[in-house]
This record gives C-alpha cells, structure tokens and sequence, in this order.
C-alpha cells in the first residue's frame, strides 16, 4: 500500500538539487562600491580650529580607509578654505585630520552628497558640522 507522501518525495528530491545547483550570490566585498553610490562633486573644508592642519584624509564609509591626503602637503591654515573633490562614491563619508601639532580627528560617517561646506570647528574634541547646499 503507497501513502501519498510517496509520491510527492521525487518532487522534493528535484526541488531540493535545484537549489544546491545554485550559486550562492556574492557577498559585498567593502573594497567595491555598491549602490546607491553618486558623483559627488566637490565640497568646501573650513578649517575653523586654532590649528593649522597638515592632512586631510577622506573616504566613502565601508571602503578602504584614507588613501591620499587631500591637502597634498600644502597646510590649510586656520581661517583657511579648501575644495575637495569628492568624485564617485556613497554619500557617508569618513574624515580623518592630522594637525599641526601632530593630535588627530576622525569623524564618525559624515553625508556629503547634498553638502556645500563642511566646517571642522575647534572643540574639545573637535566636531565636523555639515553646512547644505
């Protein structure tokens, strides 16, 4: 005598090698960009610290960190106003400074996309404040 989970176990051995003959999807890697991701175009650093700064380093949160510094050497002195083009990327960003007297900042994600002007004010501890277009 057959039971009619008998004939529905062929079924599910097919079902069940199907989904083991798929791959399995990629996992994000943080070395590429994912969507959503803009051009960014360019935002103005003010340095609004007592302190000369002697590098500025920015990335897209999730990315390698820091890459080239964005001052190129040349000191951004307090008062001071630099462009920075943001290029390609997520609209969170990382902002990590090295003053003149050798202390650190770095910023927890900051969004950029929609950013005219991003003001490093003298703290203690320093802050980031983002200014929109």
């Amino acid at each position: 005598m057959k039971t009619p989970g008998m004939k529905i176990w062929p079924f599910l051995l097919l079902l069940a090698g199907q989904a083991a003959a798929q791959p399995a999807p990629p996992s994000p890697s943080p070395a590429r960009l994912i969507p959503p991701f803009h051009d960014r175009g360019t935002v103005t650093l003010r340095n609004a610290t007592s302190q000369p700064l002697n590098q500025v380093f920015l990335w897209s949160h999730g990315m390698p960190p820091e890459g080239e510094d964005r001052l190129a050497g040349a000191a951004l002195p307090p008062g001071g106003t630099r462009a920075l083009e943001l290029g390609m990327g997520h609209c969170n960003n990382e902002l990590r400074v090295r003053f003149a007297d050798g202390a650190e900042f770095h910023t927890a994600p900051v969004a950029l996309c929609f950013a005219r002007e991003l003001v490093l004010e003298a703290g203690p501890p320093p802050a980031a404040r983002v200014i929109p277009r």
